[in-house]
């Protein structure tokens, strides 16, 4: 039995050992990210959205994962009632999508 005790800590110090090594080698090698320009992510909706949901919550988490989204514009083109008070439910929900018409996205794009 004493045996098994130590041969249990003996793996759990050779994993904490190997973890605080990557660690170290994370801080010092990959810490240094590149600055990347942050971009503008436009979804084309139309009728009731029905991904639309997914789409924007798996864009919020490949943004909190390092991709810089500036905004995230979901174009009405011919959304219907539901579609619309989706989309605006999902503008409250993130700060970075804005409900527009697809001339709005236009101008928003020309003028950033």
């Amino acid at each position: 039995m004493e045996l098994f005790e130590q041969s249990v800590v003996a793996f759990f110090a050779a994993v904490g050992i190997a973890w605080a090594a990557w660690s170290i080698a994370e801080a010092l090698f990959l810490s240094k990210r590149e600055k990347l320009e942050r971009c503008l992510v436009l979804i084309p909706a139309a009728r009731d959205a029905s991904a639309l949901e997914r789409t924007v919550a798996r864009l919020s988490w490949a943004s909190a994962g390092g991709a810089p989204f500036e905004r995230i514009l979901i174009a009405d083109c011919g959304l219907d009632e539901r579609g619309r008070a989706l989309a605006r439910q999902l503008e409250q929900q993130y700060a970075a999508v804005r409900l527009c018409t697809m001339e709005d996205a236009e101008a928003y794009v020309r003028n950033r």
